[in-house]
């Protein structure tokens, strides 16, 4: 089982991107940009929302800097299709991923690929955050889980990412 790009929509996500390159902000002035994803966190698990059982002063402190969002709703309720989500601002069925990726020869991976299962991977024409971010301008890094393929052209830094850290 094999994954195939749709390779016009490939064509036109790559002249986007450079039109992005073609057209550089200076960076001043630009705001820094930390997003960062919980698995399986409620509205009220942390201070910054009125937790008062779990104490969570670094994400405070960044909040209390930045931007709190008060009304986001995970895109699905599983890791892989709510990251291929935030990540594509699309909502994950419309990116084909609405599953559970697991590592390439994984037993469930096998199985995915013996019953012809969609997609393990995202997409390589699907256009996301940090790719545009980057060809904006920014560096852009990455640290945690990544669980959207790992294998090219769907690891962090085939997507966007000048550096990563984490678990595929």
């Amino acid at each position: 089982y094999s994954l195939s790009d749709d390779e016009e929509h490939l064509e036109a996500k790559n002249k986007y991107l450079d039109s992005l390159r073609a057209n550089p902000r200076a960076a001043d002035g630009r705001p820094n940009i930390l997003l960062i994803l919980f698995d399986d966190l409620g509205y009220g698990d942390l201070g910054a929302y009125g937790s008062k059982s779990i104490a969570t002063p670094n994400i405070d402190a960044l909040s209390a800097e930045g931007l709190l969002l008060e009304n986001y709703y995970a895109p699905s309720p599983v890791c892989t299709s709510s990251r291929a989500a935030m990540l594509t601002g699309r909502y994950a069925p419309r990116a084909n991923f609405n599953i559970v990726a697991f590592p390439e020869g994984a037993a469930v991976d096998l199985q995915m690929r013996a019953t012809q299962t969609p997609a393990t991977r995202l997409p390589a024409e699907e256009i996301l955050l940090p790719e545009i971010l980057k060809a904006a301008g920014y560096e852009t890094g990455m640290v945690g889980k990544w669980h959207l393929g790992d294998q090219a052209p769907s690891r962090p830094q085939d997507r966007g990412f000048d550096s990563y850290l984490g678990a595929l």
